[in-house]
This record gives structure tokens, C-alpha cells and sequence, in this order.
């Protein structure tokens, strides 16, 4: 089932999402197990007009550095399972997808804590690079003398850098800053919202041919680099397939134009000329690799 990418504001009076529940009885302890249709809650998402994430999303690479008693350590699930899992359920809460470095030997002689400390991004970048991620996150943290948490959470996303400072009691709220962040940022490029109306209004444009989020980074940066364009908004992603609406397309030869500037898109076989009669286009993205 998709996560909820920014929180909606879904009725709870409307129970057809729910299939089942139980409530057994466990040595007098009562839990309740909850069993919800993904298609109801999809569309509930949609009549909400609230984003929610495609499957098709990166995973994040998360280095995170501790420092304790004026020693510094990177840490992972299984270096320190109470810091690690605390921001994987921060970021189960958000619907993002974490990877942890291995930390060995090759690894550690590559980039230590003291790097990841510094946000030394040339070292991070290398090290980064042996994982299949879409965005690499860096936090850093330590405690007080009056027992208070600050830190320091680095978001290097597609050549861009975001630093977020953090400083409170709690520290499970630096880990809920830093999945905040991820998925605020993410959620531009991958998180999805239509409503049948603008789906009913706008021109359809599908891609077909996007293997991989490499691909659809390349893709839609280019549409967003055409200033006509730029109106143009993710509706959907189904396996190789992307699906794109643009509000106000009055010339659709215009539209034709704009995206066969680029010569890794032809029009699909099954795109016919007359298929602006049911504001629908159709595009092959096409292998350079």
C-alpha cells in the first residue's frame, strides 16, 4: 500500500476502506488489528486532494554520527539499534525508504566519523556511491550537559544541499526532523494528487520507456526546463509508464513541438495525430545508456 506523503484531511466518518477488524484477546491485553483496502484509501486520498507516493520512489542512503564524551562513531540498526530504529519509524511514518550503510572494512577506510561530522560532502559523495540511492541524508548529533539534544541533519539531493539545525529535549524529534525532510523534498518529484476534475480537464501525457528513477529525473527535468510546460504535473506512475496532466493546453501542436525538442522522446507507435480529440499524447522515452 502507498504512504501518505503530506497528511490529508480525510473524513473519518467513511468506513469503506476498512475490511476487516479484530480484537483478540491476548492474556487480558486487547489489540486491535485493522485491515484496509488500498484502493479505498487511494481514492479517499484523491477526493481529499492530498499527495500520496507511488511505489516507484529512491531510497534514501542515511549516515548518521554520534558524539558521546568527546568521541565521535558512525553508527547503524546494528551499532545502535535504539538511535537507528527510532528514525526508521519516523520515516515509516512519512513513507520513505532508508538505506544504511554496511560500515566495513572498505567502507570505514573510506570515510570516517570525523568526515561525516565535518559534512565533508567531496568524501560523502564517494562513499555514497557504491548504494542505488535517489538522495543522501547526514545526520549528526550529541547531548548536552542540561541533558537537551542538538544536531545537525545535511539532505544532498540531485546537486542541491539542505541543512536543517536542530536543538530540544527530545530526541526522537531530531529524528522526525530529519525524515520531515526527505520527505517534504521528495515529495515534489514523487508524490502524486488529482482530482477527477483536473483529471477530466487537462491534456493526458504519457511516457512510456522510464525504467528506473534516473530516467524520470531526466525526464521530468527537461519538461520543467520548457517554460510552457511548466505547468505540467505528475499524475501517475504505473510500472515503465508515466502519466502527465497540463491545466490550459489550448494548442496541443504547440505542446507536440515543445516535447520533440528533445530527441530521447518520439511520438509512440500508437499515438495517432487525431489523438487530441481525447486530450491524450503519447511518448517514447528512448535508452541512451
Amino acid at each position: 500500500m502507498d504512504y501518505v506523503a503530506i497528511n490529508p484531511n480525510v473524513s473519518s466518518d467513511d468506513n469503506t476502506a476498512l475490511t476487516e477488524a479484530v480484537i483478540p484477546e491476548v492474556q487480558d491485553v486487547l489489540r486491535l488489528n485493522v485491515v484496509f483496502q488500498a484502493d479505498a484509501i487511494k481514492a479517499l486520498l484523491n477526493q481529499a486532494g492530498a499527495p500520496f507516493w507511488q511505489a516507484n520512489r529512491p531510497g534514501v542512503l542515511v549516515w548518521l554520527v554520534e558524539q558521546s564524551g568527546g568521541q565521535q562513531r558512525i553508527i547503524n540498526a546494528e551499532l545502535a539499534p535504539q538511535f537507528y530504529n527510532a528514525l526508521n519509524q519516523a520515516a515509516e511514518a512519512r513513507g520513505v525508504p532508508l538505506i544504511q550503510p554496511l560500515l566495513d572494512l572498505e567502507e570505514l577506510n573510506q570515510i570516517g566519523a570525523a568526515d561525516l561530522w565535518d559534512l565533508s560532502i567531496p568524501v560523502i559523495d564517494s562513499a555514497s556511491q557504491r548504494y542505488d540511492n535517489g538522495a543522501v541524508l547526514v545526520g549528526k548529533f550529541s547531548q548536552a550537559y542540561d541533558k537537551s539534544w542538538f544536531g545537525q541533519w545535511m539532505l544532498l539531493y540531485r546537486g542541491d544541499r539542505q541543512i536543517e539545525h536542530y536543538r530540544d529535549t527530545e530526541l526522537a524529534d531530531f529524528f522526525i526532523q530529519g525524515s520531515d525532510l526527505v520527505a517534504d523534498r521528495l515529495a515534489a518529484d514523487y508524490a502524486v494528487a488529482v482530482n477527477q476534475t483536473q483529471r477530466n480537464n487537462n491534456l493526458t501525457i504519457k511516457f512510456s520507456g522510464i525504467k528506473d528513477h534516473t530516467d524520470y529525473l531526466a525526464l521530468s527535468e527537461y519538461l520543467r526546463q520548457v517554460p510552457a510546460l511548466k505547468a505540467i504535473q505528475l499524475s501517475h506512475i504505473d510500472g515503465k509508464h508515466c502519466y502527465f496532466s497540463l491545466e490550459g493546453s489550448d494548442d496541443i501542436d504547440q505542446v507536440r513541438a515543445l516535447i520533440e525538442l528533445n530527441d530521447r522522446l518520439v511520438p509512440s507507435r500508437d499515438d495517432s495525430r487525431d489523438s487530441y480529440l481525447s486530450n491524450q499524447l503519447h511518448y517514447q522515452w528512448l535508452d541512451r545508456s
